[in-house]
């Protein structure tokens, strides 16, 4: 995750961490964060150029989201449109038993992509899958080529979102340190926003 981005996040913590602690003290079960729409793309904003991995080692190269000029929420899902720049790109492909690497250099594609989001009560974990079949509508005839290998290793495939920076923190009420252990109970996503709601557990750290 990008640096800009755990920046971001821990900024969101620690402005609810009195709230987390009071609910904690209170004895409630779970804590609710609610991330309006404008929040999030605040967000993605603050941490553009954001880098694109599809962490399957296949391709070599910068490729990142530079820019964004619309975001909307579904139920479940979201729509982002905004510009994908590549540098020095190269992609390996396999054919038989030989590896061929693809020389696709420099990239520029507006972007259409829908998303569309799972929570795992079971994992605790929260997946997106990009679904990007409209984005070679805009793009340049010589940049199609380059754009399709690319399209198809990103494409209708999940990956897991990662909430690391918000499942532990530091804290203090009075003169008593505290550390806070968050654990995800349920995501939900609507028009408006993204409702986290997380057990908290307290333990005394002094």
């Amino acid at each position: 995750m990008p640096a800009r981005t755990r920046r971001f996040i821990i900024f969101i913590v620690l402005s609810v961490t009195l709230t987390v602690s009071a609910l904690c003290m209170a004895g409630i079960d779970f804590v609710t964060i609610t991330l309006p729409e404008k929040v999030i793309r605040q967000s993605i904003e603050s941490a553009l150029p954001l880098s694109i991995n599809p962490d399957q080692g296949l391709l070599e190269g910068s490729l990142v989201l530079d820019t964004i000029d619309r975001f909307e929420l579904g139920q479940n899902s979201a729509v982002v449109h905004g510009l994908i720049l590549g540098k020095n790109l190269v992609l390996t492909t396999r054919i038989g038993d030989q590896d061929f690497r693809l020389k696709l250099g420099e990239m520029r594609l507006p972007m259409t992509c829908d998303f569309t989001f799972r929570f795992d009560p079971q994992e605790k974990s929260l997946y997106i899958t990009p679904h990007l079949t409209d984005s070679l509508k805009e793009a340049p005839p010589e940049q199609a080529k380059k754009v399709l290998p690319i399209l198809a290793l990103l494409n209708n495939r999940e990956y897991p979102i990662s909430f690391e920076s918000m499942k532990s923190f530091q804290t203090k009420i009075g003169q008593r340190n505290l550390a806070v252990e968050m654990e995800p109970v349920d995501i939900q996503i609507s028009q408006t926003q993204l409702v986290l709601k997380m057990v908290p557990r307290v333990s005394k750290t002094n």
